[in-house]
């Protein structure tokens, strides 16, 4: 796996396995998510594309972290961000960066999991409870 400052750079997914489900959360939706970079030059309202209790995925910043780095995660539904520190763990030619949470708040992971039930529930095209919502949240990675 890649540390800080050496990323992987692809046009397809890593052949890694994910430890969590990854939420494609740029559909148009009325929860909308972004992050912050803090810091960071260009990395201020970068949309957030896929989300997990690992990681998200965004568009890139001007410069790109070689260090992991504190971030702020908006949800447009939800007065108060997440913030946590991240490591940018993959490049994508498509102008998407791919992070992994190297801090995270137990308390905001508990946020985080509730943000993405939530955002499942409203946009599943089946309908799902809250337990299989959960499992979806807090199971392992399909890729």
């Amino acid at each position: 796996m890649a540390g800080a400052g050496s990323y992987l750079t692809t046009d397809a997914a890593p052949s890694e396995r994910r430890r969590h489900q990854r939420i494609y959360v740029a559909l148009v939706s009325s929860r909308r998510f972004r992050v912050d970079f803090a810091g960071v030059p260009g990395g201020d309202d970068r949309p957030v594309y896929d989300l997990s209790l690992g990681g998200f995925s965004c568009g890139r910043p001007t410069e790109l972290p070689t260090t992991s780095f504190p971030f702020v995660l908006h949800n447009d539904n939800d007065a108060q961000p997440i913030r946590g520190e991240a490591e940018v763990r993959a490049v994508v030619s498509d102008g998407r960066i791919g992070c992994a949470f190297v801090a995270l708040d137990p308390a905001e992971s508990e946020r985080l999991t509730r943000w993405l039930i939530d955002y499942i529930l409203a946009n599943a095209r089946v309908r799902i409870g809250e337990e299989e919502a959960r499992a979806i949240v807090e199971g392992n990675s399909f890729l």
